[in-house]
C-alpha cells in the first residue's frame, strides 16, 4: 500500500488543481459578460433619448 501514496497524492493534487482552474475560468468568464452589459448599459444611455423618426435629419 505504501507505494500507492504517490500516485494518490497525484491524483488528489490534480483534481484540486483542475478544479481550481475551472473555477476561475468560469469566474472570468461570467465578470466578462458582466462587463460587455454593462458597457452596453453605458453606450444605451449615452444614445438619442427620443424615438426613431421624430425629429429631422437635420434637426440636431
Amino acid at each position: 500500500m505504501n507505494e500507492h501514496y504517490g500516485w494518490i497524492e497525484m491524483v488528489f493534487t490534480g483534481v484540486v488543481v483542475l478544479g481550481f482552474a475551472g473555477w476561475q475560468i468560469i469566474s472570468v468568464n461570467r465578470e466578462i459578460a458582466a462587463d460587455k452589459i454593462e458597457a452596453g448599459r453605458k453606450k444605451s444611455e449615452d444614445a438619442a433619448r427620443h424615438p426613431v423618426g421624430e425629429h429631422r435629419l437635420d434637426d440636431r
